[in-house]
């Protein structure tokens, strides 16, 4: 097999020519930052990644608390991901209050990799381990050098100069959260039935044992957690009281995502209930204040009283649920270094029908039609046990299924490909396709992993009827229910997606979760 190299190719000359006027923390002449990256590019073995140089860097007044950016791009020409460390080399750093002189990296998705790590003082020190890249990928990373403002006398750093280059190095590529969680894939046959269009047959609770099952998404294959799980525990991001997030993975999404939600602000033993000081949700609210329509059973709804079913699910305007869900993000992640390592993904609020044709079903007619106060029976209506209650209930049959059947329900950020590009922020709700594959179902539960004593929110529409919307709900006893009013005022427990090699440390377990940092 062919050895893997890393051309060196990216050098940075960043020269300070500082004069000085003022004695005391900053410098008030002319200053300059020069960088020139010099490509030195052997690109002759098809197995090299090159990294070539970003852009000229001129500023003058430079003075302490000002930057200089570079971007440099990493390409891979092989067909295989390549994994690899970037390090620095050839190192010149003069300054002798090293510490002011500190280095972020970024890569083209927002996310941080380092954050005010000191310039090196040596060779070979790294500046970012563990990165990879797909085959034939080039990815782009922002380097920012500041020389922060220390408030304390900075006089004898005037004149000096700092310079560097940029190299990189193969490493082997570590396993992540994602490929462990996958080597898990049960092989027994223990796993519910995948069907040839994607459903499942689950057809009871699933509390006594553990697996990792795989059923397709609208991605790809995922791969999620059933029953009495307790290795899929993580430790991600702090609360607006400054309190550590505890989260349980349902799933590897079909992208290689990470799916989780919300579990309180320490580990939870399943079978455990909410503590009064420790809510496994981030609070109360209602789906929808509103019922009175079928536009109600939307996570986002277009107009009520319409006379169409496209005018009643435009995603035009926000949910109760969905506005609680977007200000706890906004003030828990919005602007913070964790933000970066959550991704988009969709959060399906399927509301397609149960069938096409109107139901009559106990004396009850059901339109099918979706809009206004027309009786109307969406997908989740329904009951995977339907086959075995009588044959009046046939029509009910429904098994769960990853695959969200219409993009106007697939709820993404930036996604119009698959998804429905409405969210403001990639934070959704579970579905009841969800829970039941996690070993929930029309029954009491206590001891899978989603228990928590407390009734919280999905985000599957059960039926208009009677004058009111329903959304279905797992209530306190671990009871998976289609008979909820939106207008309720139940537990809601975000659920997210992050980035699959951020959790670096950790098993999965309740006392040792995984998690970004030691």
């Amino acid at each position: 097999m062919k050895k893997t190299y890393i051309v060196v190719a990216a050098s940075i000359m960043l020269l300070f020519c500082l004069a000085y006027q003022s004695a005391y923390a900053y410098f008030s002449t002319t200053s300059q930052i020069e960088d020139n990256f010099n490509t030195n590019i052997n690109s002759g073995a098809v197995s090299d990644l090159i990294i070539t140089d970003g852009n000229h860097v001129t500023s003058n007044n430079i003075i302490p608390g000002e930057s200089v950016t570079n971007t440099f791009t990493v390409q891979n020409p092989n067909n295989l991901k390549v994994c690899f460390n970037l390090l620095w080399s050839d190192v010149v750093n003069e300054f002798i209050n090293k510490e002011d002189l500190v280095v972020t990296l970024i890569d083209q998705s927002g996310r941080v990799l380092i954050d005010n790590q000191s310039f090196p003082s040596t060779n070979d020190e790294v500046l970012a381990e563990n990165l990879s890249i797909e085959g034939s990928t080039t990815n782009s990373y922002t380097l920012t050098i500041t020389y922060k403002n220390s408030d304390q006398n900075q006089i004898a750093d005037m004149g000096k100069t700092f310079s560097g280059t940029i190299t990189g190095m193969p490493v082997t590529c570590q396993p992540t959260v994602a490929d462990k969680i996958i080597a898990q894939l049960d092989t027994t046959g223990a796993c519910p039935t995948v069907q040839e269009d994607g459903s499942v047959v689950v057809s009871n609770i699933e509390g006594t044992n553990s697996y990792v099952c795989s059923a397709p998404d609208n991605y790809g294959n995922s791969y999620y957690f059933r029953g009495n799980v307790t290795n899929n525990y993580v430790k991600f991001g702090k609360n607006e009281q400054g309190q550590v997030m505890y989260w349980r993975i349902i799933r590897i999404n079909g992208d290689g995502s990470i799916r989780l939600i919300y579990d309180g602000t320490s580990a939870h033993a399943n079978g455990e209930v909410s503590s009064d000081d420790n809510y496994r949700s981030i609070g109360n609210s209602a789906y929808n204040s509103s019922y009175n329509d079928n536009a109600y059973v939307g996570y986002m709804y277009g107009t009520p009283g319409s006379s169409s079913y496209a005018e009643t699910h435009t995603n035009t305007n926000d949910s109760t649920i969905k506005a609680y869900l977007d200000d706890w993000y906004e003030n828990v992640f919005s602007g913070t270094s964790y933000e970066s390592y959550i991704v988009d993904n969709i959060f399906c609020n399927d509301r397609s029908l149960l069938q096409e044709e109107p139901i009559d079903f106990q004396d009850t007619h059901y339109s099918q039609l979706g809009y206004g106060t027309e009786w109307t029976a969406y997908r989740w209506y329904g009951d995977p046990m339907a086959a075995s209650m009588g044959e009046e209930y046939a029509f009910m049959l429904t098994y769960p299924n990853l695959q969200c059947a219409e993009q106007n329900d697939r709820f993404t950020v930036s996604d119009e490909v698959i998804g429905n590009g409405a969210l403001t922020y990639p934070i959704g709700l579970i579905t009841t396709d969800e829970v039941y594959l996690a070993g929930g179902f029309a029954a009491e539960n206590y001891d899978y992993y989603l228990y928590t004593g407390d009734s919280y929110w999905t985000m599957s529409p059960g039926t208009f009827s009677d004058g009111h919307a329903i959304v279905r709900s797992v209530l306190s006893g671990g009871y998976g229910s289609r008979n909820v009013d939106v207008f309720n005022l139940f537990g809601v427990r975000p659920t997210l997606n992050l980035i699959p090699d951020i959790l670096k440390f950790g098993d999965g377990t309740m006392d040792n979760p995984y998690r970004m940092t030691e």
